[in-house]
């Protein structure tokens, strides 16, 4: 059995965020002149803490999910992550994924409204939040994947354990494809939960369709063809 590149992770990549021109009203909200991330999460009441979108039980909090962004900035990515760990994408690029293959998904729709143009007073004397107004925009949704695959190679994956189990560094991830191949996009059980992960199909039909603000990193692994020559 040799390995190959079977999968990608993929991040975020916003490498054209300082070649933009400056705003005076970046000077007012110094957040967005060195912002790393293009939206934050404005739904302060809710009850969520942010890893909803990990796991695999369907998200059910009331919709749709209230967000703070930069307009300016949107043409720049199809794929945002947030602060609270959600993953944002657009639905240009739901489409494109869903033209490589099926996968089991939530798409939870968003609003996302412009932070520069928003009254920062947002709660009132008793401490409520107020209802956010204005301009917002709804071409991004979070994504939730409503199934894991189990296909770590533990055989050949190097792990580092923590005290705390879910700080557990793998420094070598060797992954085994599942019979018919990954589906386009995808996370993994066990301690990388977190990960997004895509086929090479769906890396290369994303590239060829222009999808923004995408950086990916290869993993190796045993193609499923290969595991069944060596049984």
């Amino acid at each position: 059995m040799t390995d190959s590149i079977v999968a990608y992770i993929v991040f975020q990549q916003l490498d054209r965020i300082h070649e933009l021109p400056e705003d005076p009203l970046d000077r007012e909200y110094g957040e967005a002149e060195s912002c790393d991330v293009l939206i934050y999460n404005s739904h302060r009441q809710s009850r969520f803490s942010g890893d909803e979108l990990t796991f695999s039980k369907p998200y059910d909090e009331p919709e749709p999910v209230e967000w703070l962004g930069f307009f300016d900035r949107f043409h720049q990515t199809d794929f945002l992550e947030c602060d609270l760990g959600w993953t944002l994408i657009s639905k240009r690029m739901l489409y494109t994924l869903h033209s490589v293959g099926s996968f089991s998904y939530k798409a939870i729709p968003t609003r996302i409204y412009d932070y520069r143009f928003l009254d920062q007073g947002r709660y009132n004397l008793k401490g409520q939040t107020v209802p956010l107004m204005g301009e917002f925009n709804e071409d991004y949704v979070g994504l939730q994947l409503l199934e894991h695959l189990d296909v770590i190679d533990y055989d050949r994956t190097e792990f580092k354990f923590n005290e705390d189990p879910v700080y557990t560094y793998i420094p070598k991830l060797v992954l085994r494809e599942p019979v018919g191949g990954f589906p386009p996009i995808f996370r993994l059980t066990d301690r990388a939960t977190t990960a997004l992960f895509v086929s090479p199909t769906a890396k290369e039909t994303l590239e060829e369709a222009g999808i923004k603000g995408l950086r990916f990193f290869g993993y190796e692994g045993t193609r499923a063809e290969e595991m069944s020559v060596s049984n």
